[in-house]
């Protein structure tokens, strides 16, 4: 199934994609070009600028002045069809947008609205400038009499259209934009809480600090502590860089209020045997002898002045 996608882009691309209708923004004013591929990146319809528009009717004015055709029931109805052709294009198109709207209204789909209103968009540009051609041409063939007829009639056409327009279609256009800018406004504050509350718990969930942290050696220990946001315990493989530390590991806590590491124990130290402080306790002099437990442990003499037994 092919999938329509709308983009909005500075210049077209040298490869364009496919089924992607291109709204390009075109440079030094508020012009808008709309561009279709096909499902092989081609693109099929392109619309005409504001100034190809103008240039169009220029052309037309300009060969008016030499005309010299006096069919004048020719020129009207060449003018009148291209008028009746474009107002029931446009009123095609608005009617399509507005229907559109109405169902993507109900379901709450915003990206709809953005699609229909540019479709309706297209369709009128493409409409306009098939319709400016074919006028061109047979206006191309007319006198200046007939043109100013043509004119007339033209205009008061146009002029009961926008009368129309500002009347049907204005406010609908603004109600759509109106649900449509909200939609967005709502989604993007949902989606930025959403992502500041996943960010925030997956920082909670990442922070090791507090506990029993590794480094390879003194560099690394230094390295790592600087990030911690908690007060933590690291053991260090290497610690030889620490002049303390003769030879193999050592454990140390980091303070990150006061940012100083103490060490904690060492590789040398993990097999020594501390002799219970009960036993030592039990021993005692009596009468200058070794004595354990009151009981007498040794006969040899004791100077408790000098250091012999």
């Amino acid at each position: 199934m092919s999938v329509l996608k709308i983009k909005r882009v500075a210049v077209m691309p040298a490869e364009a994609e496919a089924n992607t209708t291109y709204l390009i923004a075109v440079a030094g004013g508020n012009d808008l070009q709309v561009a279709v591929t096909n499902g092989d990146g081609t693109v099929v319809k392109k619309s005409l600028l504001r100034t190809d528009i103008a240039g169009m009717i220029n052309a037309a004015i300009a060969l008016s002045e030499t005309g010299s055709s006096a069919d004048l029931v020719a020129a009207e109805a060449a003018a009148k069809a291209y008028t009746d052709a474009r107002e029931v294009v446009i009123r095609e198109s608005l009617d399509s947008a507005i229907v559109a709207e109405g169902v993507a209204r109900d379901a709450g789909d915003a990206a709809t609205l953005v699609a229909a209103k540019a479709y309706a968009d297209q369709v009128e540009l493409d409409a306009i400038a098939a319709a400016g051609v074919a006028a061109s041409a047979a206006l191309a063939t007319q006198s200046v009499a007939t043109l100013a007829d043509a004119k007339a009639y033209t205009d008061t056409k146009v002029g009961t259209e926008a009368i129309d327009r500002a009347a049907g279609d204005a406010a609908a256009l603004a109600s759509s934009k109106t649900y449509t800018d909200n939609a967005i406004t709502a989604e993007v504050t949902r989606s930025n809480t959403y992502a500041d509350n996943a960010v925030s718990a997956g920082i909670a969930a990442l922070d090791l600090s507090a506990t029993v942290q590794y480094a390879a050696d003194i560099t690394a220990r230094d390295t790592l502590a600087a990030g911690l946001t908690k007060s933590s315990l690291i053991f260090v493989v290497d610690a030889t860089s620490d002049a303390t530390v003769t030879v193999g590991s050592a454990l140390y806590f980091y303070d990150t209020v006061g940012e100083a590491f103490t060490k904690v124990s060492e590789y040398e130290s993990l097999d020594l045997i501390i002799p219970n402080k009960s036993i030592l306790e039990s021993f005692s002099v009596d009468q200058g002898r070794l004595a354990y437990n009151g009981a007498l442990v040794s006969t040899v003499d004791f100077d408790a002045a000098g250091s012999t037994w």
